[in-house]
């Protein structure tokens, strides 16, 4: 294989291409952060579908019977 750069190709590269064998780091910034995103969903979600019950706790009123 010949050790020339073709003429058209950019003599720079972005930030995220890396080299083979290195790190990606913009993948693994990526993947913590949609974990991070999944869990804090997660977390809201289930808050706002407690509340509800969590507010009928609190409440001191007593249904008749």
């Amino acid at each position: 294989m010949s050790d020339q750069v073709n003429p058209i190709a950019s003599h720079h590269l972005p930030f995220f291409v890396t080299a083979p064998g290195d790190t990606d780091v913009l993948f693994n910034v990526t993947l913590v952060f949609i974990i991070a995103c999944v869990i804090l969903t997660g977390v809201i979600f289930l808050t706002i579908h407690s509340l509800p019950e969590r507010m009928a706790h609190k409440s001191k009123k007593l249904l008749p019977t």
